[in-house]
C-alpha cells in the first residue's frame, strides 16, 4: 500500500512551492514522519522550476502539531513552516533538502 502526499502553497508574485512526502500527514506531536523519497519544490513562472530530494543528512521531513507544520530541518531552520492559520510561514535553508531559501 503505497501513500503518500503533495502539498502546494501560493506565495507572492506568483510562485508556488511545496512537497511530497511519503507519508500521510497525522498531528503525532512526537515524531517526524517521510523518507528520503520525499521531495520539497519552488516555480517561479519567470525561471522555471526548481527542486531539491531529501539529502539522507537527517529523517526531519514532515511534522506537525495543533500549531504549526514543518517540513524539513537542520542548517537555518525548517524548510517550510506554517502556522495552523496556514496564513503565515517562514521558509530556510535546511540540511534535510539543502535548499536555497524558498521565498528568495
Amino acid at each position: 500500500d503505497k501513500r503518500g502526499m503533495v502539498f502546494f502553497i501560493e506565495m507572492e508574485g506568483k510562485k508556488v512551492c511545496g512537497g511530497f512526502c511519503d507519508s500521510i500527514f497525522q498531528i503525532t506531536g512526537k515524531k517526524y514522519m517521510g523518507t528520503d523519497q520525499s521531495f520539497l519544490f519552488i516555480y517561479k513562472p519567470e525561471e522555471s522550476r526548481i527542486l531539491w530530494r531529501a539529502t539522507g543528512i537527517n529523517d526531519t521531513i514532515l511534522f506537525g502539531d495543533h500549531e504549526y507544520f514543518t517540513f524539513g530541518s537542520g542548517g537555518e531552520g525548517c524548510a517550510i513552516r506554517l502556522g495552523s492559520d496556514l496564513e503565515q510561514g517562514q521558509t530556510n535553508q535546511s540540511d534535510t533538502f539543502g535548499n536555497e531559501l524558498v521565498n528568495d
